[in-house]
């Protein structure tokens, strides 16, 4: 990508030599590589930082600690979740680890994910709307064909049209862990780390960016063939992190 300017965010201050970040990125891209002094005094950063805002995003009389607070809700990561599962023992097993995420829930969405006649429609639509009413975002897709890429496409839509930052396929009664999410939003927001593949020890969950999904899954029509090599890859590139429990 080219050079980002700070010179236009509203969390940049220059007076003089001295430039300041009120967001605190700065000394972090620094430390990165990823920052350079222009001539003019600002710094070009090298990567995207996802709490520039222009000063046309401010609200008429916002308070600039307000305007940084509510630029950092918006820059937390969100979790688009597949639910994929072929009976009603492995969705309340996923549903109650869902529900133990220490995350907030209006940053989580949810597809249940079945084949026809494999779960009671009532024990879906339960799921469902007690998932709503505990403040989640859900539906269910119900597929009636075995194919692989039609499957994808009706479990898949919902989370890429909502481009929730993080994309994850939870299969068979899998389970997230309570920091798993916190961790992420961690690496990309405070490390400011350039990942590309999430993964949970043993690899029982897996969470990739909604751009490198968007990006790559045309190439293989089949998300966890996808998965596999993406593995592969961001092993060999550095761009892989696993969570490993404390």
């Amino acid at each position: 990508m080219s050079a980002l300017s700070c010179k236009k965010c509203i969390f940049a201050s220059q007076e003089g030599e001295e430039f300041t970040c009120r967001a605190g990125r700065l000394d972090k891209f620094l430390k990165l590589g990823k920052a350079e002094r222009a001539d003019d005094g600002c710094y070009q950063l090298k990567q995207f930082c996802n709490l520039y805002r222009p000063e046309k995003w401010v609200f008429a009389g916002e308070d600039i600690e307000d305007s940084l607070e509510r630029a950092k809700k918006q820059s937390k990561c969100s979790f688009g979740i597949v639910l994929e599962v072929n009976n009603k023992e492995e969705l309340e097993r996923s549903i109650n680890s869902i529900k133990n995420i220490d995350y907030p829930k209006n940053k989580i969405g949810i597809v249940i994910s079945t084949k026809f006649k494999e779960i009671h429609s009532e024990t879906i639509v339960t799921a469902v709307e007690d998932l709503q009413k505990e403040g989640y975002v859900c539906r269910s897709v119900t597929h009636l064909v075995d194919d692989i890429p039609s499957k994808d496409k009706d479990a898949f839509s919902e989370v890429m049209h909502r481009r929730y930052s993080m994309i994850l396929k939870i299969k068979g009664g899998g389970v997230v862990k309570k920091h798993f999410f916190s961790w992420i939003d961690k690496s990309v927001n405070s490390e400011l780390a350039l990942t590309s593949f999430f993964e949970e020890e043993g690899g029982s969950t897996v969470a990739v960016p909604f751009g490198v999904v968007n990006t790559c899954y045309l190439d293989f029509l089949d998300y966890d063939a996808m998965i596999d090599e993406l593995r592969k890859t961001s092993r060999d590139q550095g761009s892989y992190k696993k969570y490993e429990k404390k």
